[in-house]
């Protein structure tokens, strides 16, 4: 059975016309995640070309496997100027493929939403996010923010109320605000799936003393959403009250110029390093095994993929109270968001502790197990199994 993943993860496209994706989403994932169930999947999503090649091992493509693009797109106002293309695209892949997953939030699942609903066709749908926090005050700077919450957030209600199967990353935080309909299946499964060597073997001794605490955090700053400048504000708090601490922020996007220049303003330069985006896998794991502390500030979040790989790497971890992040942490390692007061108290409270810290990383570790493939497989494998029998039951009506 042929299956149609719409999905708002943006792909890119060599010079040679070779698709490739700049984080997890390449073809040995996607082969795994999907072909065990279905005999093909589209992967309908946006591509961009950039110039040069890059490394093979980052490749979406192969047999099995197709990306269809929508072509591209950067802000709402761009995507309301193409959408009449990208809405042609999505209707020919709904009705060229048997079965049809949505990932939501995101516009391609919206917009193939309205015309399965049309056409009675059944579709699965893993919820991934909450745009009702991603719109929340101080995440999203833009002058119809209130009203997109409330549209988005409505939009997102009706894709999972209207599915035949709903997945969500979460035990219970995106059920609240986005229920199934009594008649759907649902289950929930992280689309985080740590391999054998993504795990250290046992949790961590004390933090050598004599040095500077070193704390990491990962994501994104292509927008507000991971707090990165509530950290660095708790960073300044931490040295104000005699800890000597260095910070290492991974990631990138467009707004680093602005937290470079609030890192200068707050005088951390000497203390601060921006990274830059890493690749997946050895880059990021060398990283958090040479630091002390793993934080994330985030103001939003479903599931972050860095907490849990940062509790794999049997990392001390303080996180804000978002999202599915009480499912993760213990609750003695949580602030709220937005307070870098708070989270800088916690940072003292943690890194001035060798016997908190141990109990943190051993506690951690242990969470992080249940991220194993093996622990995952069997709902997953229900929820596929779902979604092609209510397909094959409503072909069986046409």
């Amino acid at each position: 059975m042929k299956l149609a993943l719409f999905f708002d993860h943006r792909f890119n496209r060599t010079d040679e016309g070779l698709i490739f994706s700049p984080r997890l989403y390449n073809y040995h994932f996607l082969r795994q995640r999907y072909l065990s169930d279905f005999t093909e999947v589209s992967i309908v999503a946006r591509v961009e070309s950039i110039a040069g090649v890059q490394s093979t091992d980052r490749f979406a493509e192969g047999p099995g496997v197709k990306v269809v693009s929508v072509g591209n797109w950067h802000g709402p106002k761009d995507f309301l100027l193409k959408r009449h293309g990208v809405d042609r695209i999505v209707k020919e892949q709904i009705t060229s493929s048997e079965a049809v997953l949505l990932v939501s939030p995101g516009q391609l699942g919206q917009l193939a939403s309205r015309h399965l609903i049309r056409m009675q066709k059944p579709y699965g749908v893993e919820v991934v996010g909450d745009p009702h926090g991603v719109f929340a005050p101080g995440v999203v700077k833009h002058p119809l923010r209130a009203l997109l919450r409330a549209h988005i957030t409505r939009q997102q209600q009706q894709v999972v109320g209207s599915a035949a199967a709903v997945s969500y990353v979460t035990a219970s935080s995106l059920q609240k605000r986005y229920p199934a309909s009594r008649k759907a299946f649902a289950t929930h499964f992280s689309d985080i799936e740590m391999a054998r060597d993504d795990y250290v073997a046992a949790a961590r001794l004390a933090t050598p003393l004599g040095r500077p605490v070193r704390c990491v955090t990962v994501g994104s700053l292509d927008q507000l959403y991971k707090g990165v400048d509530v950290l660095l504000r708790a960073a300044r708090i931490c040295r104000d009250s005699g800890l000597a601490l260095e910070l290492a922020i991974i990631g990138d996007g467009k707004y680093r110029p602005d937290l470079e220049r609030l890192t200068d303003q707050l005088g951390l330069t000497g203390s601060v390093q921006f990274v830059g985006q890493l690749p997946a896998g050895p880059a990021v794991k060398s990283w958090l095994d040479n630091t002390d502390v793993f934080v994330l500030a985030s103001r939003t979040e479903g599931l972050p993929r860095a907490l849990i790989e940062a509790m794999g790497r049997a990392m001390p971890c303080i996180a804000t109270r978002v999202g599915g992040i009480p499912e993760l942490l213990d609750e003695e390692d949580l602030v709220e968001p937005n307070e870098p007061g708070s989270l800088a108290g916690k940072i003292l409270e943690v890194a001035t502790s060798s016997v908190r810290m141990r109990r943190m990383s051993e506690r951690n570790l242990e969470t992080a197990r249940d991220y194993r493939p093996e622990q995952l497989h069997q709902r997953r494998a229900a929820f596929y199994a779902h979604i092609r029998e209510v397909t094959l039951q409503w072909q069986e009506r046409l």
